[in-house]
């Protein structure tokens, strides 16, 4: 992974989430959501897909888990070898 690089886990409870149409958010949806915030720092982009995912289902969040892990590299780390 290079700096800048985000990886985002998350369990089905974030991704089956679905709107007044039975629509889930899905893959998509949470990856568009992950680019558009990508600028910001990782506890940034779990508020804003948790947030984007909470206004998604008009019901209340489902009785689902709702787990969702972002990692970003913030450095290269070429750019710093270990000494080992």
């Amino acid at each position: 992974m290079n700096a800048g690089d985000v990886l985002v886990c998350c369990t089905d409870g974030i991704l089956d989430i679905a709107d007044e149409s039975n629509e889930e958010y899905g893959g998509k949806r949470l990856a568009e959501c992950v680019r558009k915030h990508r600028e910001k720092s990782a506890p940034s982009i779990v508020d804003a897909v948790l947030s984007e995912v909470a206004s998604y289902s008009t019901a209340s969040m489902n009785e689902d888990d709702k787990v969702l892990m972002v990692m970003k590299v913030t450095s290269d780390p070429a750019a710093n070898p270990s000494t080992d």
